[in-house]
């Protein structure tokens, strides 16, 4: 009586098992993605970074396309902040300009670029 027992328990278990890992088949599928990768996985049709850069090691730039507009945000540790709305007339591609956020904010800053004169005594 006891093996019909322990037969049964057996069965049990490989029955929870096989559920569990179809459970975790299906979450990793259909879940993960797109609590991980957010709404840029899931088209990102009306927010898109277009380009970001570095003035520091913790501190950057970035351009960024809400809708039809076009933002500049600065990011550190303490947060983003809002810079200015650029218009739209002020974006160029990379090729025409070796970077269109780097020529952004040498018309802002009046400087050569975030790093002109770093290094130089």
């Amino acid at each position: 009586m006891s093996s019909i027992n322990a037969d049964g328990v057996i069965l049990q278990t490989i029955l929870v098992l096989l559920v569990v890992v179809v459970l975790a088949i299906v979450i990793v599928r259909f879940g993960v993605k797109r609590i991980v990768a957010g709404p840029e996985w899931r088209g990102g049709a009306n927010l898109k970074v277009i380009e970001r850069l570095t003035l520091e090691p913790r501190r950057s730039i970035v351009l960024v396309r809400a809708g039809d507009k076009y933002l500049l945000l600065a990011t550190s540790e303490g947060g983003v902040s809002f810079v200015r709305e650029v218009p739209a007339h002020e974006i160029v591609t990379p090729i025409e300009s070796g970077g269109s956020l780097k020529s952004i904010w040498q018309r802002m800053t009046g400087t050569g670029g975030p790093r002109d004169g770093a290094g130089q005594s």
